[in-house]
């Protein structure tokens, strides 16, 4: 096995044939066409999640876009590490709304754990302690035809049965059953785990226990990975972000031009927002943090901040990359987007740092509206735990700055 290992986001040089670089190219466009990766937009419908350029024959520049997993094929084996250091990722994955608060030690993040191994381990401690729980039921409409009157009769379908000596009554009625969309959601990621050729035997058998208390639900509808939670099924509230992430990670597995290979690719961005958002939550009391979206009338256009402090005290955008002293013109533009949006003068991009002594952007007043930068000190040799509490006290002193509301 030729095992290499890759950086999220940024280019490798690795030695590869042509033969395995057509299948890699052919993979990223097959996982990209799963998902609405690039947020279904007709301009990005040749996007792949790999980028490939040949340097010359048998070496390729070969970069994997904001993704962490693992590309097998044949011989050659891909492991994608996150982009900032392994201790800082894994801080703040854990502190996600994804990452359950699970006392499980078998469960707990460490070296050499794979991470989609954790997520499958998550996933099925969860399912379990749900079902100890007991499902949530639902009334689900059901269509069939039946030797006796139920519900709401098709009068011209049962004539016509019985015309042809078919003595039925199709009916539509509704059914009191586990046939919920909630559960057939959890299904459908406990089926893509006991199938996956990358998960460990031991989780893979968890999820056939799983799918064996499932039986009585159907399989996933369109739609169904749509749901939300309503405060009746909050004991949904730890596996269903499991089970949605599950389900629209990129390709389990994957068989190209006849030969099967393993894939599992997790999105990081949407992870790395979420639990920095928690993070500020849980550090800065008496505000409330969120993402919220607003929109603009009836233009079918809308802005979705990653944070919203308070009412509309401050405006926050997360970018999962690392800073420097200059300002992105992408991410200044829509800060300011979003804080004339929303009415309010404070807004801030929040990103990463290498170490503690990096320049950042200066803050930059326009139309009367205050930006700036917070980065997260993703230094290898520094604690994230004292990383999170600086970012808490610099944001914290920056909202006091005009603000009673703390």
């Amino acid at each position: 096995m030729r095992e290499f290992e890759l950086t999220e986001s940024s280019a490798s040089v690795l030695e590869i044939s042509d033969e395995e670089a057509k299948k890699l190219s052919a993979l990223g466009f097959e996982l990209a066409s799963k998902s609405t990766w690039w947020g279904a937009k007709s301009s990005d419908a040749d996007r792949s999640v790999i980028g490939l350029e040949m340097l010359h024959v048998g070496r390729y520049k070969v970069t994997f876009r904001d993704v962490i997993g693992i590309v097998q094929f044949g011989e050659l084996q891909l492991k994608i590490k996150p982009k900032i250091p392994a201790l800082h990722f894994k801080y703040i994955v854990q502190r996600s709304s994804i990452a359950p608060r699970i006392k499980d030690s078998s469960i707990s993040i460490h070296d050499g754990t794979d991470y989609l191994e954790l997520l499958a381990q998550w996933f099925v401690t969860c399912s379990e302690t749900l079902l100890r729980r007991g499902l949530r039921k639902g009334y689900s409409e059901f269509e069939e035809a039946l030797p006796y009157v139920r519900g709401q009769l098709h009068a011209l379908e049962t004539l016509i049965n019985v015309q042809r000596g078919i003595p039925e009554a199709l009916c539509t009625f509704d059914e009191f059953t586990e046939n919920t969309p909630l559960n057939r959601v959890i299904k459908a990621a406990a089926l893509k785990v006991a199938t996956s050729l990358s998960i460990s035997i031991l989780s893979k058998n968890r999820a056939h226990k799983i799918l064996v208390r499932l039986e009585e639900v159907g399989n996933l509808l369109p739609g169904d990975t749509q749901i939300t939670l309503d405060r009746l099924a909050s004991e949904y509230s730890e596996v269903l972000p499991l089970a949605l992430l599950i389900l629209r990670s990129l390709g389990f597995d994957s068989k190209l031009n006849g030969k099967a290979g393993k894939s599992f690719l997790i999105r990081t961005p949407e992870i790395i927002e979420d639990g920095l958002r928690n993070i500020l939550s849980e550090g800065i009391k008496g505000i409330n943090i969120e993402k919220r979206k607003l929109v603009l009338g009836e233009t079918g256009l809308s802005i979705n901040p990653d944070l919203i402090f308070g009412n509309t005290l401050a405006v926050g955008d997360v970018k999962y990359r690392y800073f420097n002293k200059d300002w992105s013109k992408n991410a200044f533009y829509q800060i300011v987007s979003f804080a004339t949006g929303f009415r309010t003068d404070k807004a801030a991009v929040f990103g990463f740092t290498q170490n503690k002594l990096a320049t950042l952007p200066r803050p930059v007043s326009i139309g009367g509206i205050n930006t700036r930068v917070f980065a997260w000190n993703a230094a290898s040799d520094i604690d994230p735990m004292n990383s999170s509490t600086q970012l808490i006290t610099e944001v914290k002193d920056w909202l006091l700055q005009t603000s009673s509301e703390i």
